[in-house]
């Protein structure tokens, strides 16, 4: 059996890693490789001025509860960011979602209908960039919202904006202006038979409306 040479190594997160050679000057190849490279992060942790050495080992306090270190920390840090400079205001996401549902000919009634209801939703969020809106921010609006007799929405009809703001929000993650759609941590008012039944001549007419806008 051919002899094998092997080197032993700290491994990352604990333990050591062993690794084989074929020959001798193999592994001492590697051996002066890893020297070198031990010799440089030595050489950048000695330019590590206070302030920055006393900063890394608060943030490593702040992260340990969560098991998570300062490099991913960073890493969350900057795909966040990245999401954040990549995403539209809300205003301009509107307009572009309507445009392509003409583009894509769906029926009138149905256009009308999203635009009429994200009309409302850019009231209170058109300014804002569609990576910053949360699903607590939508849910808690959904709930807000009043009929014609300042009353509570029915729950069909506050579903219904629930799901032109999810075409909405899916729209604008298909095209990067944010990572996931909020909608999906938002859940739909609850339909209950009792609510079906006791429906006001208001909401019939709604309902009955409604139910010719339905996306084809």
């Amino acid at each position: 059996m051919r002899n094998l040479f092997a080197s032993s190594e700290k491994a990352q997160g604990g333990g050591r890693h062993r690794r084989y050679f074929r020959t001798e000057g193999e592994a001492k190849t590697y051996l002066q490789r890893k020297r070198v490279e031990l010799l440089n992060q030595g050489t950048a942790s000695l330019a590590i001025t206070d302030p920055q050495r006393v900063a890394l080992l608060k943030a490593e306090e702040l992260l340990a509860p969560y098991g998570k270190t300062v490099v991913e920390a960073a890493q969350f840090y900057v795909e966040r960011h990245e999401q954040i400079k990549n995403s539209r205001l809300l205003d301009d996401a509107v307009p572009a979602f309507l445009q392509q549902l003409k583009a894509d000919g769906l029926s009138a009634r149905y256009q009308k209908d999203c635009k009429n209801r994200l009309t409302r939703f850019r009231k209170s969020f058109g300014e804002r960039l569609v990576a910053e809106i949360s699903s607590n921010e939508i849910g808690d609006w959904l709930r807000s919202l009043k009929d014609e007799d300042d009353s509570p929405l029915a729950a069909l009809t506050r579903n219904s904006y629930w799901l032109r703001l999810s075409a909405l929000f899916n729209f604008a993650r298909e095209r990067g202006w944010c990572s996931e759609n909020p909608l999906l941590d938002s859940q739909k008012a609850k339909v209950r038979s009792s609510d079906i039944a006791i429906l006001s001549p208001t909401e019939l007419r709604t309902v009955c409306w409604r139910a010719t806008t339905t996306r084809p």
